[in-house]
């Protein structure tokens, strides 16, 4: 995935902009107001997970030219299980 299709981002309570079909998802990374800071959110089979997983690709290839990037690491939330 390498573009948003009709994709909204919306931070904290600030009314959703329209993102421009060419944004990518490195793009909406990358603005000073994230924060490198993201929750995607869509339908069932809307590309959620490949747009992660896209991000993740990135990032890594930033952190092999750059000790100093962080390293993203992927936690699939539906198999963590919490003990009591």
């Amino acid at each position: 995935v390498d573009s948003f299709l009709e994709m909204e981002l919306q931070i904290d309570t600030q009314p959703p902009e329209k993102l421009p079909a060419q944004t990518t998802i490195i793009d909406v990374y990358d603005r000073e107001d994230i924060k490198s800071q993201l929750l995607i959110l869509g339908e069932l089979g809307y590309g959620k997970s490949v747009t992660l997983l896209k991000l993740a690709q990135i990032l890594v290839e930033r952190a092999q030219k750059d000790v100093t990037k962080p390293v993203p690491i992927i936690l699939i939330v539906q198999t963590i299980s919490i003990r009591a």
